[in-house]
This record gives structure tokens, C-alpha cells and sequence, in this order.
């Protein structure tokens, strides 16, 4: 019991401690965002136009 009564500031700054670190951890969550995922990339139609333009520059260019 003396060692609780004797070292009172390091439990109240423990306890103050260890309730900011909550604090911060709920409070910082991610917010869910309002975006979802989409099944493909590119559309059918723009694959197909990235093929056509990259068999167009065969090898001398890179298309990005």
C-alpha cells in the first residue's frame, strides 16, 4: 500500500497517459470514405482502344 501512496504522481500521470493514447486512438479511426471499388480499370471500350493504339506503335513506343 506504501508504494501506491508513495508514487501517486507516476500512477495519476500512468493513468492520464494511457487515457490520451485511447483518446487519440478513437479518435483518429479512418473515416470511411465514400468511394467503392469497381470491378475493371477501364471500360471495354478504352481497352480496346489501348490495344489498337499500342499494336499502331509496335515497338518503337511504350504507351502509358
Amino acid at each position: 500500500m506504501e508504494v501506491l501512496i508513495d508514487y501517486w504522481p507516476v500512477w495519476v500521470g500512468a493513468a492520464v497517459l494511457v487515457a490520451a493514447l485511447l483518446l487519440m486512438r478513437m479518435y483518429s479511426q479512418p473515416a470511411r470514405l465514400p468511394y467503392q471499388a469497381r470491378g475493371r480499370l477501364v471500360t471495354k471500350s478504352e481497352l480496346r482502344f489501348y490495344k489498337s493504339l499500342d499494336k499502331a506503335a509496335q515497338d518503337d513506343f511504350q504507351i502509358f
